[in-house]
């Protein structure tokens, strides 16, 4: 995905421990779509979940990460 500067998961059956702990897991081993933020201490500051045929809009997840840069901004 290019030069990314944070890590991107992207988790499906067979393995699919990733999706189920956040719930997205369904019964048929295929997870939803999911843009799930969590920040360096671990906590989950924006979630956001679509039909896996559904991709989320990329202003979307831009304007999540401001706001969660702006909250941690002094």
């Amino acid at each position: 995905m290019g030069d990314l500067w944070f890590e991107v998961v992207s988790d499906f059956w067979p393995h699919g421990k990733i999706s189920d702990a956040y719930g997205v897991l369904r019964s048929d081993g295929t997870a939803d779509r999911a843009i799930i933020i969590i920040d360096k201490a671990g906590v989950v500051q924006f979630t956001h979940v679509e039909d896996i045929d559904v991709r989320p809009e990329l202003g979307m997840i831009i304007q999540a990460l401001e706001q969660i840069h702006s909250r941690r901004s002094p």
